[in-house]
């Protein structure tokens, strides 16, 4: 696992903080050039015995990745202190409200 997590080095992410793990950033996503590398470290989660869905079913995963149908099991939270944030995104209550008329 910590090879995976060091995998993930320098990847661009974007993400979000929830009231409920102020301390940490639930993933939302990532650039498609490192997705490759976001399957495998997924993949390697998945083997967790408390919460993955794929154990030792890695075509299963690879074919519901593909088809665009992977949907983790919760949700994926890092430290905040494993983060250098380049660029913070506001919420627009602004803009949804006019979209909901």
């Amino acid at each position: 696992m910590a090879e995976a997590y060091r995998n993930l080095d320098g990847t661009e992410v974007v993400g979000a903080v929830w009231g409920y793990s102020p301390d940490s950033y639930s993933l939302y996503g990532w650039s498609d050039e490192d997705d490759a590398k976001f399957k495998e470290f997924i993949y390697l989660l998945e083997q967790d015995a408390s919460f993955g869905n794929y154990i030792d079913e890695r075509d299963r995963f690879d074919a519901d990745w593909q088809k665009g149908e992977y949907e983790p099991a919760v949700a994926m939270h890092f430290d905040k202190s494993d983060f250098i944030i380049i660029e913070k995104i506001e919420k627009n209550t602004q803009a949804r409200e006019s979209e909901q008329g």
